[in-house]
């Protein structure tokens, strides 16, 4: 009798589209595994455009995956990453999952949970914290991408998330130009920073001064700090 089981896939868009794996190559690889190894794939499910940091009970589609793996079934993934990019976050999907005597197994390092080799065990661990890894350099190297198009005007958010300090162009939506007041504010909330003022109260400055941020709110302590962390320098 085969064991029965989910199969779930994630897709996240990258700059070469060679580089990704679509829904259906994941489906199609994890059918395939299923067939040769015994597993009745009673169901698919997926969630795309979702980073692999997100927790689950965030993704819809893993959701409802978990929701249906029958007791004692089996949960299979193309790959650990597909599951997550964050290790807490895989931790906790596999503790669900075992708790409810159930398993992972991933296709391309032909492993699952219930393998409990030490050595194993081990180099599971380590993929999860290399995709972790990986994950936290790739957002920084899109951060710092961004920073350096954003600094010669080209706009990378929806208009109304461009950067505090700058507004669109009215002559060219595409590109950020600086906002004269919000450039005041930077460089008064840098003045009192560099007069030896803590942020909470560079807060009560601005408060008493009624000057609020682009939302209409009062400053916080947290956004001041964002504004000394983004202007250092």
């Amino acid at each position: 009798m085969k064991t029965p089981s989910i199969v779930y896939a994630r897709f996240s868009p990258r700059p070469d589209a060679a580089e990704s794996e679509s829904i259906q190559y994941q489906f199609e690889a994890c059918r395939e595994y299923a067939e040769a190894h015994g597993y009745e794939v009673e169901a698919y499910f997926s969630d795309e455009g979702v980073s692999g940091a997100v927790e689950w009970e965030k993704r819809p589609g893993l959701r409802n995956a978990l929701a249906s793996i029958p007791s004692g079934g089996v949960l299979i993934v193309h790959n650990w990453d597909r599951l997550a990019r964050a290790t807490i976050v895989h931790c906790a999907i596999e503790a669900y999952i075992t708790g409810a005597g159930g398993n992972i197994v991933s296709v391309m390092q032909n492993d699952s949970t219930a393998e409990m080799d030490p050595d194993k065990v081990l180099i599971r661990n380590i993929m999860k914290a290399l995709s972790e890894h990986q994950r936290s350099m790739g957002s920084i190297r899109t951060s710092v991408a961004m920073k350096s198009y954003q600094r010669n005007g080209k706009r990378m958010t929806h208009p109304k998330l461009v950067p505090y300090g700058y507004k669109c162009d009215p002559k060219d939506m595409s590109r950020i130009i600086p906002d004269r007041n919000e450039q005041d504010i930077i460089q008064h909330i840098k003045d009192m920073h560099g007069a030896g003022l803590e942020p909470r109260k560079i807060v009560n400055c601005l408060t008493k001064a009624r000057v609020m941020r682009r939302s209409g709110d009062y400053w916080s302590s947290r956004a001041v700090e964002k504004i000394l962390r983004d202007h250092a320098g």
